[in-house]
């Protein structure tokens, strides 16, 4: 609920402070992410797979200034492979709905093309099943996950948009379930923090 009230915030001051002759467009995007899994256990190992992620997406431009904000509300889903001891595996996959926010400095090259870094906070809502390795503890991807993105791009002829981003968890991703805390801070590294980062290619039709 916090996490859903922090959301509304930042885009209502978002919203608030966008000028009056500030361009809107509107648009669908779409891509490829490549898993970046972290595992601070000693028992388990990912092997990183590659996800999609798709959905709309809005932008808003203040003309000359070249300062703006996105936003968009995708289905995403993230792919790896986890290696338990002896020949257990699991292919696990993380699905969510985001809603990325970013601020976004764009400059122009020529009336073809122009050249963007954008940043921002990306709120996550788990709509997948969430436990894996069932049968031998639940290891559960947590319900909402905060992130922060960092990335580029270039849009050609003010329509097609080409970007990557690197996607940073803040905090855990997922945690053993139905573990005491004082049993999970005894076990250490034996069963470690999970991370799920990504590295991501995305493309934009702006209408």
């Amino acid at each position: 609920m916090r996490t859903l009230v922090s959301t509304m915030l930042v885009a209502i001051s978002m919203l608030v402070a966008i000028p009056a002759n500030a361009q809107f467009k509107f648009g669908i995007k779409g891509g490829l992410n490549v898993t970046d899994m972290s595992l601070s256990s000693s028992l388990l190992k990912a092997e990183n797979r590659a996800g999609f992620f798709i959905g709309p997406t809005v932008k808003v431009t203040i003309p000359l200034a070249g300062l703006g904000v996105d936003a968009a509300l995708m289905y995403d889903q993230k792919s790896a492979e986890i290696k338990g001891q002896g020949t257990t595996t699991e292919n696990v996959k993380q699905k969510n709905i985001v809603l990325p926010i970013n601020l976004r400095y764009t400059f122009g090259l020529s009336s073809i093309a122009s050249v963007y870094a954008a940043a921002g906070p990306q709120f996550g809502w788990n709509v997948g099943n969430s436990k894996f390795f069932e049968n031998i503890n639940q290891y559960k991807f947590k319900k909402s996950n905060l992130s922060l993105n960092l990335g580029a791009g270039v849009t050609l002829f003010d329509k097609v948009e080409v970007g990557a981003k690197y996607n940073i968890a803040m905090g855990k991703t997922a945690d053993w379930d139905g573990i005491d805390d004082v049993i999970e801070d005894g076990l250490g590294s034996m069963l470690g923090d999970t991370q799920t980062n990504s590295w991501q290619i995305h493309l934009v039709y702006w209408f």
